[in-house]
């Protein structure tokens, strides 16, 4: 069980001065939840977190909303909280020592892309400790892959809520495994993640999502990073306007070359089976 340490400042906080019991109580709430991660920013399933109050889910929200008028704290409808007060509570400079700054670069990575920069700009624990976009793992420049990136092309990964970090292969019950672009194991792990909010039935339109990445980092045109764009990419299938765009080339490419290797080895097969005097007629026409 972990522990989790409140500044007694909280108590005369000017900014929280305004605050009812209820109030109160729910922030304690969210900068102790057992959901809680070390950046402050992490999600919770409304239902359970209601129940831990002993409320319902509308009363957390009722509550939520008061908090998030206040500037306390951000939620959107999928669960994820980010607590703004969490810096004045934890150490950011120990949430990003050496010792977790992993853990943490992907807890930042998960997080929803709109976030980042009121994160990181606008939490002054963070500017003190001398972090940015770029030392969270954002922003990588496009022709310089961060470090441990992977040097095949693509790896072959299927999806399920456990994977096997050694060869980052995992079951999947539909059978059918989905094609990466080169990725470092970090970004594999969120974008697992991400990809578990689609049905597994819909493991074509992973795909498809997949090489609209794999797209955008051929043609150099990815800015923000390549998991916040895949969390865009993602956001815009859940609304019904993804529509695939550079990955076709991708897809058409892989065609092409899985169609090339099985006439390879249709052939070869073919040639196996030949007497070996036609074996020798067709050796001397070559």
């Amino acid at each position: 069980m972990r522990q989790r340490t409140i500044s007694d400042y909280f108590w005369r906080d000017p900014k929280l001065s305004g605050l009812s019991q209820e109030d109160k109580a729910t922030l304690l709430f969210f900068l102790t939840s057992p959901e809680s991660n070390i950046i402050g920013v992490y999600q919770v399933v409304w239902g359970i977190a209601a129940s831990e109050m002993g409320w319902t889910k509308d009363q957390l929200l009722v509550v939520s909303n008061r908090l998030m008028e206040k500037g306390l704290i951000k939620y959107n409808e999928d669960g994820w909280i980010f607590v703004k007060i969490w810096w004045e509570h934890n150490s950011a400079a120990g949430a990003f020592s050496p010792k977790l700054i992993q853990n943490a670069k992907k807890q930042c990575d998960a997080m929803p892309a709109e976030w980042v920069d009121e994160f990181v700009d606008k939490v002054d624990s963070l500017k003190l400790s001398g972090l940015n976009r770029l030392s969270i793992g954002y922003e990588y420049p496009i022709d310089t892959p961060p470090p441990n990136t992977t040097t095949t092309t693509c790896i072959p990964i299927s999806i399920t809520t456990t994977t096997n970090t050694q060869n980052n292969e995992s079951s999947n019950t539909i059978g059918e495994k989905l094609i990466y672009p080169s990725l470092t194991e970090e970004e594999i792990d969120v974008i697992n993640i991400i990809l578990q909010s689609i049905p597994h039935a819909q493991q074509k339109r992973k795909q498809e999502l997949l090489d609209e990445l794999a797209g955008a980092m051929s043609s150099n045109s990815i800015r923000k990073g390549r998991v916040p764009l895949f969390r865009k990419l993602v956001a815009e299938e859940k609304n019904g306007k993804f529509m695939p765009s550079s990955g076709v080339k991708i897809l058409a490419d892989r065609n092409s070359t899985r169609r090339k290797k099985n006439e390879e080895s249709a052939e070869k097969n073919q040639r196996s089976s030949m007497p070996n005097s036609v074996k020798q007629v067709l050796t001397r026409q070559h």
